[in-house]
């Protein structure tokens, strides 16, 4: 996208400047990697298709004994995963958008259309945590010499994201279990 895309988006953007502070996940605690092992099993299956697909189950005895320590460390861990996924800021995103098109030599369009195409990206991408944009833009920039496809930059956020989407699914199901058993979740001051 040309450089005027940046002027014609500078009100929604704001002045551009690179975001420096990324929320970052630190790494699995012991304690949860253990929990998690404990009470999830892991199957494949292959399709027809090729590649392969992971499914990961509650074992039953999840409901009956998960401790409150292990819950307590379910429930943080959850949090921390969920901020961690939260979605990028519109107008940071826009401008890691407008920032990584600037790279790439691209036909000229008017405000309009540089504005709708924006837009798009913003739409499209607007799901995904800033973290991952970042991360898919500097993969693509070391990696590519052509300007990207919205797909092809959605495919790198996906990757990014997905083995903590995959473990954020599997704190939530044993949580969910043990919630089913009517041991209770919940402790501490309510909020």
């Amino acid at each position: 996208m040309p450089m005027n895309a940046v002027v014609s988006l500078r009100s929604e953007v704001g002045p551009y400047t690179r975001q420096v502070a990324e929320y970052e996940l630190p790494p699995q605690p012991d304690e949860v990697r253990i929990v998690l092992r404990k009470h999830v099993s892991t199957s494949l299956s292959f399709p027809q298709s090729g590649g392969y697909r992971t499914f990961f189950s509650v074992k039953k005895e999840t409901a009956t004994s998960l401790s409150a320590n292990e819950r307590a460390s379910l429930c943080e861990r959850k949090e921390r995963l969920r901020k961690c996924l939260s979605p990028a800021e519109r107008g940071a995103l826009l401008a890691r958008v407008l920032s990584l098109l600037s790279h790439y030599r691209g036909e000229v369009h008017s405000q309009q259309v540089e504005t709708v195409i924006a837009n798009d990206w913003a739409e499209d991408l607007g799901e995904y945590p800033m973290w991952a944009i970042n991360e898919a833009a500097r993969k693509w920039r070391r990696q590519q010499k052509f300007k990207p496809q919205i797909s092809e930059i959605i495919e790198l956020c996906e990757n990014s994201v997905e083995s903590i989407r995959e473990e954020l699914k599997m704190i939530e199901g044993i949580l969910a279990a043990a919630e089913r058993s009517g041991a209770p979740l919940s402790w501490g001051p309510k909020r």
